[in-house]
């Protein structure tokens, strides 16, 4: 379970946001979830124990803060992880369970630690609904024993009544939640069952820059989370601090032991995206332009846009006083979904627009460029 555990806190708020500026809190709002399903991203997962000046990022509250993640040391791998995001419960394991059927964002999750050859599958079953993400539970089939019966693997269901709030919308510095609940589980072929309380606190409490290895560095937010659970008369406490990008997808995490002391860092780093989803319910003169990735970047980005139908399309760069930085395209286009990169070597860092406009409809995004 030690691996469902981490795993599941890394991808806990893995979404998209918007950035608000390239030093301000990030903002993320329900809306932006659609523009995950049918995306495919796989990771790599990093956690070191030696942590000697933590202090610094437990005492950083509040904006414009630095979180700093290179000063740690004795990274190690601790496996590959890889998200697939859905739209429904669909045809997976879980599907016929009542308490899932209201799941319009469900995502499914592969695990391969390092130092064993299997992999762990779980599915998360969410909805988002009334300025919420609420999460129903999840189907877990693990490499491990569970049960002791020699034959793996087993699968667990795990029902959170009613929903657990994983997120307030629009969430951003301040924003804040607080949950209680009852969290069911099961291991199938087996007696195996449990019933316990929750209470679980989250607040968003900084924002700021976010530098990790490998020469990674973000807007981010930091959420702190604290889960009490209560079986029978023992009360335990799990805490631990996240930390989201500016496109909504978490990169780092403390962790915490039971005495609430700090026990470990973890960040992940992408190693590759891909989107099989298609533009649905568009109407006929309508565009879809995505969130460039990276986003803040340095030096280039990726941008990714769909037509609907055939186009004469212009996609333009402009800095904050309207003034044009560059064009990427300006032709006719087919439909479908293109993307170019915008390489920005020679600019300051700073905020940006770009605009796709054809003949019947325009689109316009922010990024940030941070140097």
């Amino acid at each position: 379970m030690r691996h469902l555990t981490l795993t599941c806190l890394l991808l806990w708020f893995t979404c998209s946001l918007n950035p608000i500026s390239a030093y301000a809190q990030v903002q993320i709002d329900s809306a932006e979830y659609a523009d995950k399903i049918g995306t495919t991203i796989s990771y790599e997962s990093y956690q070191s124990s030696n942590i000697a000046d933590i202090n610094a990022i437990l005492d950083a509250k509040g904006s414009n803060q630095m979180y700093d993640f290179t000063q740690f040391t004795d990274y190690k791998l601790d496996g590959d992880l890889k998200v697939t995001y859905k739209n429904q419960a669909g045809d997976y394991p879980g599907a016929s369970v009542d308490a899932f059927s209201g799941s319009n964002f469900v995502t499914e999750q592969t695990f391969s630690a390092a130092d064993t050859d299997a992999d762990s599958t779980w599915w998360q079953y969410r909805q988002i609904q009334s300025g919420k993400l609420l999460n129903h539970g999840l189907v877990y089939i693990s490499a491990s024993d569970f049960n002791g019966d020699g034959i793996s693997p087993d699968t667990l269901y795990r029902i959170y009544r009613p929903d657990r709030i994983e997120a307030a919308f629009p969430m951003t510095l301040n924003t804040s939640w607080k949950d209680t609940l009852k969290e069911e589980s099961r291991i199938t072929g087996t007696d195996f069952s449990t019933s316990f309380d929750q209470y679980v606190a989250a607040e968003v409490v900084g924002s700021g820059t976010l530098k990790l290895p490998q020469d990674q560095t973000f807007q981010c937010i930091r959420i702190d989370l604290t889960t009490t659970t209560k079986r029978f008369i023992q009360e335990s406490k799990m805490r631990k601090i996240v930390f989201i990008n500016a496109e909504g997808n978490q990169k780092a995490m403390v962790n915490f032991d039971e005495n609430q002391d700090p026990l470990s860092v973890s960040y992940i780093s992408e190693i590759q995206r891909t989107d099989t989803k298609e533009a649905r319910n568009l109407k006929p003169d309508r565009i879809k332009l995505n969130s460039n990735y990276p986003n803040p970047f340095n030096p280039s980005t990726k941008i990714r846009y769909f037509l609907r139908n055939q186009s004469h399309i212009n996609l333009a760069v402009y800095n904050m006083k309207g003034q044009l930085v560059k064009t990427l395209v300006n032709k006719s286009q087919p439909n479908g979904w293109h993307q170019v990169v915008f390489q920005a070597e020679s600019l300051p860092s700073g905020l940006y627009v770009y605009r796709l406009k054809t003949p019947t409809a325009t689109a316009t995004r922010k990024m940030i460029l941070l140097k």
